[in-house]
């Protein structure tokens, strides 16, 4: 493997002339396109990307939106029970179908459940 040796080098002593400052600053000013080029890039890249988030934002809030005008969002039913004491369970429930009609409903007791014990559930023999 050879290599190459400079033939002949220059300092600035000789001459009074920094050539190394000299040639960085050639090279700097010669780049200063290329820089300027690099930052417009950057800059164009960064609006594309914005673009972009506002553009998957609105995607989004079409989605929702077609949600709403369909207006089955709408379609909320409650059901409430007033006369109950405090802890005690709700004695029924009620569902509200595709069908129904808002308003206001009464529900009437007629007779409750009691729990009755069956006498003679066991086997039994008489004389």
């Amino acid at each position: 493997m050879s290599t190459t040796q400079p033939i002949a080098t220059f300092s600035g002593l000789a001459s009074g002339v920094q050539w190394q400052d000299l040639v960085d600053q050639i090279i700097q000013v010669d780049s200063a396109p290329i820089t300027a080029l690099d930052q417009q890039i950057a800059t164009i890249q960064a609006k594309t990307n914005a673009w972009g988030n506002l553009k998957s934002d609105l995607q989004a809030l079409n989605t929702a939106a077609a949600g709403l005008s369909a207006g089955d969002a709408f379609d909320t039913y409650t059901t409430s029970l007033s006369g109950l004491g405090t802890g005690e369970t709700s004695p029924f429930t009620a569902t509200a179908g595709d069908g129904a009609a808002s308003g206001t409903y009464s529900i009437e007791t007629v007779s409750l459940a009691s729990r009755e014990k069956l006498a003679g559930m066991g086997s039994t023999a008489s004389p």
